[in-house]
């Protein structure tokens, strides 16, 4: 608020009336929120940048001082006058920031909201090197791939492996993409084996060599 104080006096041609003193008070506006009402929307382990003085003006020209929360999912900050977000790791959906402006006397706020979309994270896998087995003897060959990130279950496709193996028997197979052979006297040389893993949005191909010794 602005104290105004005007003193002054009166004359009728003739004579002039004692001074008063007249007494304005101009009271503070509180910053006005000039947001339309849009939310934001940021991609899965992404980051939002936002001018805070975007979302509010103060008819008084006060110099307006910031601050901002959210969820712990969302968790927003002000770092060199900007607004950011930390979000939490492999978090998708809804999330909110209140921003709060105060300008010296008169605080006001708004609630933003924040739609986190999702994002394919690619399945992870154990690197698998060339490996050499004696014909005759089992083998195991541990891929391990999961889905750690979005919880899907990965297709496993081995689309190149020793000829003449027969799955059940001599050749066994588990969901996660891991193996174990026993390749014959046949089998001795270098076979190139390829296996294909596969979620929703990506295909991830391993190749690598068995070498059967007699």
């Amino acid at each position: 608020d602005q104290i105004i104080e005007v003193h002054a006096t009166t004359w009728d041609g003739i004579e002039e009336s004692e001074p008063f003193t007249l007494t304005l008070k101009v009271l503070n506006s509180a910053p006005n929120s000039i947001w339309d009402g849009e939310g934001i929307t940021v991609a899965e382990d992404g980051d939002i940048e936002l001018d805070p003085t975007l979302y509010f003006e103060d008819i008084d020209d006060d110099s307006l001082q910031f601050k901002v929360r959210g969820p712990l999912e969302i968790s927003p900050f002000i770092q060199d006058g900007m607004i950011h977000v930390n979000l939490k790791e492999d978090y998708h959906g809804p999330g909110w920031i209140e921003l709060k402006v105060f300008d010296g006397s008169i605080n006001n706020s708004i609630n933003i909201s924040i739609t986190v979309e999702p994002v394919n994270d690619i399945p992870v896998w154990n690197n698998v090197s060339d490996r050499i087995v004696k014909e005759g003897k089992w083998l195991f060959v541990d891929i391990s791939a999961k889905d750690i990130h979005d919880g899907e279950i990965p297709l496993i496709e081995y689309t190149s492996m020793i000829e003449g193996l027969e799955i059940g028997m001599d050749l066994i197979t588990y969901p996660n993409g891991s193996f174990k052979l026993r390749p014959d006297n046949s089998m001795i040389g270098i076979h190139p084996v390829k296996v294909l893993i596969k979620d929703s949005g990506s295909t991830i191909e391993l190749e690598f060599n068995i070498t059967v010794l007699n």
